[in-house]
């Protein structure tokens, strides 16, 4: 792969998304299919491009969306998520931790974050958050199991709280009538006679 995130083959260049090239190590995976050429990352096997065979020499085949620079996109995911946790300042460097080390799956890794924020208390976020930063836990997946241990956690302790309250309702009118009726009392000589005839 060329430093300007093109790959030559046969004589041509074909593009992939900028910020594809990271160094001299950056390898891709390029299969024939028909009259395209399919490019795949080659770790992840992710699919970079796609790009129809050019016949000639000398040519460049570029994307136009590749060119483009979508790390402006990130910036602006990263915001949004940031606005979703309670303590933005601590969620800003954690969600750029996961970007330093998951840099070529960031997109993806806010997608799960975000969606693991869903429906959840400020109190869990919080808790999950100071898990994963004391446990040096920086993925999306890690996060959303964290996250959703807590959730089930505070469901479990909600529904106890339910049943104790459950327990202490306040009796209806009637029951109120039955507990304050006192059981007549008779005098012993009463039941002294009873036992004598």
């Amino acid at each position: 792969m060329r430093k300007d995130n093109t790959i030559p083959i046969k004589g041509n260049r074909y593009s992939v998304p900028l910020g594809t090239y990271q160094g001299p190590e950056s390898y891709v995976k390029v299969l024939e299919d028909n009259d395209k050429y399919l490019i795949y990352d080659f770790e992840s096997t992710a699919k970079l491009a796609e790009h129809k065979i050019i016949k000639t020499k000398g040519k460049l085949s570029k994307n136009r969306d590749h060119g483009r620079k979508k790390s402006d996109n990130i910036d602006k995911l990263i915001e949004k998520i940031t606005l979703l946790f309670p303590d933005k300042k601590r969620a800003d460097k954690f969600l750029s931790r996961i970007r330093k080390e998951k840099q070529r799956y960031i997109r993806d890794q806010l997608l799960v974050i975000e969606k693991a924020l869903e429906n959840k208390d400020p109190e869990t976020i919080t808790k999950a958050l100071e898990y994963c930063i004391g446990n040096k836990l920086y993925s999306a997946s890690d996060f959303r199991d964290v996250i959703n241990f807590y959730d089930k956690e505070k469901i479990k302790s909600e529904n106890d709280d339910i049943l104790l309250v459950a327990d202490n309702i306040a009796l209806n009118e009637k029951d109120k009538a039955k507990l304050a009726a006192k059981p007549a009392v008779r005098d012993l000589d009463v039941y002294q006679k009873i036992f004598d005839s």
